[in-house]
Parts: C-alpha cells; sequence; structure tokens
C-alpha cells in the first residue's frame, strides 16, 4: 500500500516477525481484515488479541498470547523502535509577529509526523497563525524513570504549547496533557508534519474554538467550536 508512512510499513515489518512463520504479506492481509483499509491511529489502536486472532483465521493458531501482545504493541507504536532517518531541520524564526498556536509534534525522524507521545523521539514545536507555520524548535525528552513519570516529563516539557499532535496517545497520557493545560489531537501518521498541520491552519484561518482564538488574540465566535470539532471528526474516522 503505497499510503503507507515509512514508520508504519516497518512497525508491520517488525509485527510479523514476532509471529513465527507469518509474512509481512500475511500481517496486512489480516490488518485489512481487522480494521480495514486506510489505517489509521484510530483503528490501530483498537486492535487486541482476539481481534487479531478472529481476522487471521487459523493463520495465528501456534502464536503465543505474548507474541500477539508484543505484535500489537508495535503496531500501536506503544514499543518504540529504532528508525534510521534524517536528522530534524534546524528551527528558524517565524516569519510573522502576528500571534499564533504553539503545537508540539510527535516525531521519530525528520520532519515528520510519526510518533507516540509516550515514545517519540523528540518534538517538533511549530507556530502557527493563518499567515504562517514556523518550526521555532525541536526538544528531546529525557525519559528517566516509569512510564507514568516519563510521560509526566513530556508533557512538563510542552507546558508552553497550546496543541500536542500524534499518531499514537494513550488516555491517561490525554488526560495527563489536558490537566498541564495542552489539547492533545491525534492524527494519522504523515511523513511531512506541515501537511498534517495545514486542516489546523485552515480552522485558524476560518472559525476556531474559543481557546484557540484567544491564543491568537482574537475574540470568541460561535461557530468555532463547530470548526474544530470538524477538524477532530475527520481524524477519528
Amino acid at each position: 500500500m503505497s499510503g503507507l508512512s515509512r514508520e508504519l510499513a516497518l512497525r508491520i515489518g517488525l509485527a510479523a516477525r514476532e509471529i513465527p512463520g507469518v509474512t509481512v504479506s500475511d500481517m496486512m492481509n489480516v490488518l485489512v481484515t481487522a480494521i480495514g483499509v486506510p489505517f489509521t491511529s484510530a483503528k490501530l489502536e483498537s486492535l487486541n488479541v482476539t481481534v487479531l486472532r478472529a481476522a487471521a483465521g487459523g493463520l495465528f493458531s501456534h502464536a503465543s498470547r505474548h507474541d500477539l501482545r508484543v505484535a500489537i504493541a508495535l503496531l500501536t507504536g506503544r514499543r518504540p523502535v529504532e528508525i534510521n532517518g534524517p536528522p530534524p531541520p534546524s528551527p528558524q524564526p517565524s516569519a510573522t509577529k502576528t500571534p499564533g498556536l504553539r503545537v508540539a509534534v510527535a516525531s521519530n525522524y525528520g520532519e515528520a509526523m510519526n510518533g507516540s507521545f509516550s515514545t517519540c523521539t523528540r518534538f517538533l514545536i511549530y507556530r502557527l497563525n493563518p499567515a504562517d507555520l514556523s518550526l521555532i524548535d525541536v526538544r528531546n525528552p529525557a525519559d528517566a524513570g516509569r512510564k507514568n513519570e516519563r510521560d509526566r516529563q513530556r508533557a512538563e516539557l510542552l507546558t508552553d504549547c497550546h496543541l500536542l499532535c500524534a499518531c499514537a496517545l494513550g488516555n491517561l497520557a490525554s488526560a495527563r496533557l489536558m490537566g498541564t493545560g495542552i489539547h492533545p489531537l491525534l492524527l494519522a501518521c504523515n511523513d511531512n508534519a506541515r501537511d498534517a498541520l495545514r486542516p489546523i491552519q485552515d480552522v485558524l484561518a476560518s472559525a476556531p474554538p474559543p481557546w484557540m482564538a484567544r491564543a491568537m488574540g482574537r475574540e470568541p465566535t460561535l461557530s468555532g467550536k463547530s470548526g474544530y470539532s470538524r477538524l477532530l471528526l475527520a481524524h477519528s474516522s
């Protein structure tokens, strides 16, 4: 499938290797049966051992629950993988002085939006307003301690951001982010983070929700909520 991101293709390949005798083609066919196409983060998050076994017919009958759980952790991004890719570009100053949103993007290589909040190797920080989309910072999490502590450290690393965009995001991590004033948004992986952020920029230019409007130094409008709701709906299917 040509629409697969580089990271998801790698994760599918690694997941197939966890189950003896299963090829990448086998795993792709099982996933198509289990969640349909296109593959999205929300659909992958719905996977569990029962769903995967049912979709595979007898193909996974010899696989242990541990094998399948590891495969699912790889598919959903809950297990980190080493990805050789280009480094992120150098941050640049914003092209305008107009107030903007600071948006953190979970990334594993280059300028791609392809990571999980809890496991990505870096956060790309963008400044968005209707006329400008600039990469202004790159932040690398320290990841010391257990998962809950690591998630807390990651949220604290982003406290000056208004929005966090990731390809995988657990409920507890979402609650932690919202508790620090950061709005989490689950998006499909994209090898070009700027392309993934364009719909948000469109919302800013038309009908941003009240919290976005205030961050932009604008008065909220009654129609703002619907604009952001459409954005959420577009990426939840």
